[in-house]
């Protein structure tokens, strides 16, 4: 079963350097900042890779929370 997160994305350019923001709608929380070291005319492909890496982190610890591992009882040896 598919679960969407409720939030807002803010994205915008910050003395020309790229800034992401992935905010919880539903508390205000701040799942995820981005923002690069380059201007938007400047970008590299290892800020596109640090993008979606925290893109990415985002969505496992979203998944994560939704099925939480049961782990077998710990017993004494």
């Amino acid at each position: 079963m598919a679960h969407a997160m409720n939030c807002q994305i803010d994205a915008r350019l910050h003395n020309g350097k790229p800034q992401l923001e992935i905010i919880d709608a539903n508390d205000g929380h701040v799942r995820m900042a981005w923002c690069s070291e380059n201007k938007l005319a400047d970008i590299t492909r290892d800020d596109l890779k640090s993008l979606f890496r925290d893109l990415m982190l985002v969505s496992t610890v979203e998944q994560l929370a939704l099925y939480p591992a049961t782990l077998p009882a710990c017993r004494d040896t």
